[in-house]
């Protein structure tokens, strides 16, 4: 998929609110009777602890979903209570793979009932699909980064996808883990979810929530072993996670002059050929392996130039391959192949088929790996000195 494709996302609803009573003024017809009960339960927690009357959030819900919330006042009540209404919006997780440029601290624009609608109409106010931007590209949206501290603290974190972590400060919190998720793959920043509030809600949320982003810590978090805690109102931090091998080697070509460059178009690349791969360490560091062969080829769009060397195509194929990525695989062979067609003249229709077979497909290895040796076998003895982007082979 091209990053400029248009898409169109189906929505829908679940809306909640005092008018009445606290209940649930909408909730779309086809939303099964038991995820209708989940998002009651959610948004329940989610009305009583809004920060000054908001409140938002993304969250997977199972069934292949997941949802964007967003509380905000809504008038008053029949006796002058302040009004909030929680609004949930639900979308299949599937379609967030045509969405490359996701972030889930961007809450979608034009999607939420505004808030001077009339909650008596609510159904009619409702949008039913979402046309996501996707064409801002990966430096645009790293271009204002927090200060090097705050990336240093939130980069390992979101690279640790067991630990559920406290950021207190939403007003630094938020855009910074808006802006530095950016560096994670597609997939991880699919699986953030986060809870943005005035405190943790008592008895928990009904979901898995990764970030609280809270306005006070929470009592005594500080004694928690399993907790971790970062307040950027202090600067106090507690059990912070060791750098993972990954974060470590990005942090370190983020703030190299020389690397800074090459990391953004790595993720660049990332987002085009991986958008809906999963990503673990091991994965990121042999899609990174397969970067650092065509190096200074990649452009600011993550296309990778015409003019690569079948040695680098060849080299980067392999890598690619055990990063999980078939299709920059095949590409990247395809490329390398070309120095083989005057022995084997349907070599290009061989490396094609391979389109056709999963990625775990030992015929995939097999091919992928006989081929890359041959068009190694073919490079000059002179050209065979390497360096690692991530210092890894």
């Amino acid at each position: 998929m091209t990053m400029t494709e248009p898409v169109r996302i189906r929505l829908q609803h679940h809306v909640y609110s005092s008018l009445q009573g606290y209940r649930t003024l909408f909730c779309s017809q086809a939303v099964p009777e038991q995820t209708r009960r989940l998002l009651d339960e959610l948004a329940k927690k989610c009305q009583r602890v809004c920060v000054g009357g908001e409140v938002s959030g993304f969250f997977g819900i199972g069934g292949g979903q997941v949802c964007f919330v967003r509380g905000k006042p809504h008038g008053v009540d029949h006796v002058g209570r302040a009004r909030v209404c929680i609004h949930t919006v639900l979308l299949a997780e599937s379609d967030l793979d045509k969405v490359p440029t996701f972030s889930p601290f961007a809450l979608p624009q034009g999607v939420f009932i505004d808030p001077a609608a009339d909650l008596q109409y609510v159904a009619n106010q409702l949008t039913p699909v979402w046309e996501p931007v996707t064409e801002d590209s990966i430096s645009a949206r790293v271009a204002h980064l927090p200060e090097e501290q705050v990336v240093r603290i939130l980069l390992p974190l979101l690279w640790k996808e067991d630990a559920v972590s406290c950021l207190v400060g939403g007003a630094i919190a938020g855009p910074a883990l808006d802006s530095v998720s950016h560096f994670l793959p597609p997939s991880s920043r699919r699986r953030m979810n986060y809870l943005r509030a005035s405190y943790i809600p008592e008895g928990g949320l009904p979901v898995p929530c990764r970030f609280f982003i809270l306005e006070e810590a929470p009592s005594g978090i500080e004694e928690d072993p399993e907790s971790i805690l970062v307040d950027f109102s202090n600067w106090m931090t507690t059990n912070l996670p060791p750098v993972g091998r990954v974060a470590r080697h990005f942090l370190e070509q983020l703030y190299d002059m020389d690397g800074a460059e090459d990391l953004v178009k790595l993720c660049a690349l990332v987002e085009r050929y991986g958008s809906e791969m999963e990503f673990d360490e091991y994965h990121m560091l042999q899609f990174s392996d397969g970067f650092r062969h065509v190096r200074g080829k990649v452009e600011d769009d993550g296309q990778i130039s015409p003019d690569i060397s079948p040695a680098q195509a060849a080299r980067a194929a392999v890598s690619f391959m055990r990063a999980g990525c078939l299709f920059l695989t095949v590409e990247m062979l395809q490329r390398a192949v070309t120095i083989l067609r005057e022995e084997d003249p349907l070599i290009s229709e061989t490396v094609a088929g391979l389109r056709h077979l999963s990625i775990d497909n030992e015929a995939v290895e097999r091919i992928v790996t006989e081929l890359a040796e041959k068009v190694e076998q073919m490079r000059s003895p002179d050209s065979r000195g390497d360096t690692s982007f991530f210092g890894i082979s």
